[in-house]
């Protein structure tokens, strides 16, 4: 009786979300077919009661203020000595042509957190922004409240994701007018995100639909120095040894030595200073030296991801029966344990994150994952490696916090309406508590 229940409960959750336009026809299918073969996704058996406590917290946490922090009344102020801490930036908040076309007119990455869902009790879901709100990146005016906050916190510049194909970009506005604005006094970096791009959302992210290549083509360099030179030009830019910063996502493409390479090659005949080139190291020293890829140092970013120990045991009761989790990840044993921490024999700048939850964007998809990571716990992690960093001969002394605005995938400093400005708060008291000898 209990899989009959489950299986009903499946399909009539099926229906309403096709409805409500959260899932299309195909994806409704496929739904349908999965519950007559009885196969997939089998979640724990739930009762009535175990429904009417979870429609009851559903319906009231979010009046739950127990956790919020308010904004602080004063502004950090830099000592000599702290560190530098550098937030990503993800530009993703306004409408564009080909989200438009793929996923309908209006989509932001605002309409996937629109649609997030608590999926068991106490699942912070949905993300909802206090403060910045549900703002719109076409102009510059919610930046400029975004460095107010990001400076009262002790973040000392954002590092944009720069979606660069072989000469397409997306994505671009934003940063586009943050360089043209001159009068947002805010050092900033890029991070070329080369990795395919796909339509990762609904029924286009199970086949796999690739839009753009990300792979390295002849002559991409010439034209990448001659797009991102602007950006390397300008004061506010943030630099190592007068070296414009460039951090590479992805390292698998064999021509990205070649490439690298040549871009510095390229930046010094035009007369300007070489690019300082960051690989990302998921915590596998050895493969990321980046000796081997012609780059200068490794930073870190979302290493637990590779790391933390993986489990689907002693979760909470999903309530959901259509959810799909991949990965449920134990945060607290990774950074109590400090199993981030390893020795290199080259520059490495650390980095953190908030936390992760992705089932705004891949619940219903390829599957979420969730690293559950409090303010507390995070401002340990990030205490750690601010201390690390003091006591490192790295120059700037550069932190890597993600994210600034990670938001379908919860990891913003910005505040919401659960936390209040918790996440920036222990910023801030992260960076007093690591000048404590």
């Amino acid at each position: 009786m209990a899989t009959i229940i489950y299986l009903r409960a499946r399909k009539l959750w099926a229906k309403l979300l096709k409805i409500s336009g959260i899932i299309g026809a195909a994806e409704y299918r496929e739904i349908r077919a999965e519950i007559q073969s009885k196969i997939k996704y089998r979640q724990q058996d739930i009762t009535s009661a175990d429904m009417r406590e979870f429609l009851d917290w559903a319906l009231n946490h979010h009046t739950d203020k127990s956790h919020f922090v308010p904004l602080a009344s004063d502004d950090y102020v830099r000592k000599p000595g702290d560190p530098k801490i550098i937030a990503y930036y993800l530009p993703q908040f306004y409408q564009f042509p080909l989200n438009d076309e793929w996923h309908g007119r209006g989509f932001t990455e605002w309409t996937n957190c629109a649609h997030a869902m608590p999926q068991f009790i106490g699942h912070h879901q949905p993300r909802v922004p206090i403060d910045v709100g549900f703002y719109n990146l076409e102009t510059t005016h919610i930046m400029r409240r975004q460095i107010e906050l990001a400076k009262k916190y002790g973040i000392f510049g954002f590092c944009f994701y720069y979606y660069w194909f072989s000469g397409d970009k997306i994505m671009e506005k934003p940063i586009n007018n943050f360089l043209a604005d001159k009068s947002l006094d805010m050092p900033f970096c890029l991070f070329w995100a080369n990795e395919n791009w796909t339509q990762t959302w609904g029924e286009a992210a199970r086949r796999g639909e690739k839009v753009f290549d990300a792979s390295v083509k002849d002559g991409d360099a010439v034209k990448f120095v001659a797009d991102i030179m602007p950006f390397w030009a300008d004061p506010r830019y943030i630099k190592i040894d007068g070296r414009p910063v460039l951090i590479i996502y992805k390292h698998h493409d064999k021509r990205i030595p070649e490439f690298i390479a040549d871009i510095k090659r390229i930046a010094k005949g035009l007369g300007a200073m070489e690019p300082y080139v960051m690989m990302l190291n998921n915590h596998e020293p050895q493969e990321r030296n980046p000796i081997h890829y012609n780059a200068d140092a490794v930073t870190e970013f979302n290493i637990i991801m590779q790391n933390v120990p993986t489990t689907l045991k002693n979760t909470p009761k999903i309530m959901n029966p259509l959810a799909r989790f991949r990965h449920w990840d134990d945060a607290k044993t990774f950074i109590e344990t400090r199993k981030y921490m390893y020795e290199t024999d080259y520059p490495l700048y650390r980095g953190c994150f908030t936390t992760f939850d992705d089932t705004a964007r891949k619940i219903y998809g390829t599957g979420a994952r969730i690293i559950d990571i409090s303010p507390t716990l995070y401002q340990k992690w990030l205490t750690d490696i601010l201390k690390w960093t003091r006591e490192s001969n790295n120059p700037e002394k550069l932190v890597f916090v993600s994210a600034w605005n990670e938001w379908a995938e919860a990891m913003h400093l910005e505040p919401d309406s659960k936390n209040g400005y918790a996440y920036l708060d222990a910023t801030r008291k992260a960076m007093e508590e690591s000048r404590e000898q």
